[in-house]
């Protein structure tokens, strides 16, 4: 072989040489750019979902303080039922209710559009 085909054959690969080493430090850097990046999102992610909690316990804990009716009771009167009616008592309690207020009991069946009202007795 002659030298000027070996001196080109040294320098095609040098250069070669060259572009894989450029190429590898390119993807080296875009490698850890992009771990970088996901680091932060996964970060993000994770205050976002805490935030989230946060959120909705903060909701519950407001829906329980205006809460209406804190404690609700169905207990079947076995004694007064029969085939064609279901007696229940019903117990619950309010977070608050003025002096002398007059509390009904308001139902009706599936198929009905009325409402029925009956008195509540206090126990």
């Amino acid at each position: 072989m002659s030298k000027k085909i070996y001196l080109l054959i040294v320098a095609i690969l040098s250069i070669n040489l060259i572009i894989n080493i450029v190429y590898f430090n390119i993807i080296q850097n875009m490698q850890k750019k992009l771990s970088n990046q996901f680091a932060s999102k996964s970060s993000d992610f994770q205050l976002f979902r805490s935030d989230l909690v946060n959120l909705s316990q903060q909701i519950d804990s407001i829906k329980e303080e205006n809460k209406w009716i804190l404690k609700q009771n169905f207990i079947p009167n076995i004694e007064s039922s029969s085939i064609n009616e279901i007696h229940l008592d019903f117990e619950w309690s309010f977070s608050e209710v003025e002096k002398e207020a007059d509390v009904f009991l308001l139902y009706k069946e599936k198929s009905a559009t009325d409402w029925r009202k009956e008195p509540a007795k206090e126990l």
